[in-house]
């Protein structure tokens, strides 16, 4: 019998508890990011400050999880963070995607 861990978001989904939240790196690092110590808490500019941005973007991964992205990531050319990007497409538009060679369309 096999065992599944499901897709990224259901491991990140699972992962999270009070208290405790994970940061992914941009070079696929994980860390704990614990939320109860004074230096890290659930204040926005603090978590901002943690993953390097200025200006950041809650997004909701669940009515109890979010997610916190650096809302000018692109427009600064930072380094794109893949795991991120990925939760983010499962969580809004899905797993499944066609590619084609856009001369197809026409």
């Amino acid at each position: 019998m096999t065992a599944t861990i499901g897709t990224p978001l259901d491991l990140i989904l699972k992962s999270i508890r009070p208290g405790h939240g994970i940061l992914v790196r941009v070079d696929g690092s994980i860390e704990a990011y614990d939320t109860t110590s004074a230096d890290k808490t659930y204040d926005f500019k603090a978590m901002k400050d943690t993953i390097g941005c200025q200006y950041g973007e809650l997004v909701y991964l669940s009515n109890e999880v979010i997610m916190v992205l650096d809302e000018e990531g692109k427009l600064c050319d930072k380094e794109i963070n893949l795991f991120a990007t990925a939760l983010y497409q499962e969580r809004f538009w899905g797993n499944d995607f066609i590619a084609v060679e856009y001369r197809d369309w026409e």
